[in-house]
């Protein structure tokens, strides 16, 4: 079995009712998810939501970090 694709979609979820929270309004989560496709059919599934107010990761760096590990020369 070998990879053969990976997909990185970033996505945006409303809340039912926004949170007030100290630096302001908290009104939706943005996540990534990653999508490993293999040659044989199987696929993997996993997310990151980066707070940037609680661990210091943003939507962008957290960007970088994925599609640095998920490089084409590391599983082709």
């Amino acid at each position: 079995m070998k990879i053969t694709k990976i997909q990185i979609e970033k996505f945006s979820i409303p809340f039912t009712e926004p949170f007030q929270v100290a630096f302001g309004l908290i009104t939706d989560s943005e996540s990534w998810t990653v999508k490993v496709m293999t040659d044989e059919g199987v696929y993997g599934l996993g997310s990151a939501a980066p707070l940037g107010f609680v661990t210091g990761e943003t939507m962008d760096t957290c960007y970088l970090v994925l599609k640095n590990a998920c490089r084409g020369d590391d599983w082709a």
